[in-house]
């Protein structure tokens, strides 16, 4: 919360309580002029932690590199998979490039999209690397079978996988994280 407190708090008129925690950060709503929003807010200290953490995996790579006796003839590079591994991190906790990121994946899936989807939208004015602000969407989470069941979207279901395919097979840009928390059914995308 130091993060959001020091930068946005007082330009947020209503931010509530954490709704979702995970390793990186909090999930907070948030309501802005009468909009409503979600703010993913990153751990106080977490690079620092994330620095120190890698430094030890750092070390421990250039000891395999070293004692790895490659019997199966295998051209394994410890310290090369380590230095992806931090990369890859590295890039998971800027959400400012989460932000651009969703931005390219709504411009690509405009080009492709036949289903009434609807995508979050980032809020640059309070988005930085450690704040990603985005649009609500209200909807029933993916695994929520039995509720959206009832919604009859076994049509957006089969739309969904036409969709990733799409996205990887043509595109070579997909939606990586597709958890309950990023994809929900809304009530338009079962309206004709």
């Amino acid at each position: 919360m130091d993060i959001l407190a020091q930068e946005y708090v007082d330009k947020l008129t209503e931010l509530q309580e954490p709704i979702v925690g995970a390793s990186f950060g909090k999930v907070h709503r948030a309501q802005e002029k009468g909009q409503e929003l979600v703010v993913k807010v990153q751990r106080p200290g977490l690079k620092y932690f994330l620095d120190i953490d890698l430094k030890s995996l750092n070390v421990i790579a250039e000891y395999l590199q070293k004692i790895d006796p490659k019997s199966d003839c295998a051209k394994r590079d410890w310290v090369s998979i380590n230095d992806e591994c931090a990369s890859v991190l590295y890039q998971e906790i800027d959400y400012a490039k989460e932000a651009y990121n969703t931005e390219q994946f709504q411009r690509t899936s405009n080009k492709w999209t036949t289903s009434k989807s609807q995508l979050y939208i980032g809020i640059w004015e309070y988005t930085t690397p450690q704040v990603l602000t985005m649009e609500y969407v209200p909807g029933i989470k993916i695994n929520r079978i039995q509720a959206s069941d009832q919604l009859g979207v076994a049509r957006q279901r089969q739309t969904a996988v036409e969709s990733y395919l799409e996205q990887i097979l043509s595109h070579n840009f997909f939606h990586a994280d597709p958890h309950p928390g990023n994809i929900v059914v809304t009530i338009s995308m079962v309206e004709d």
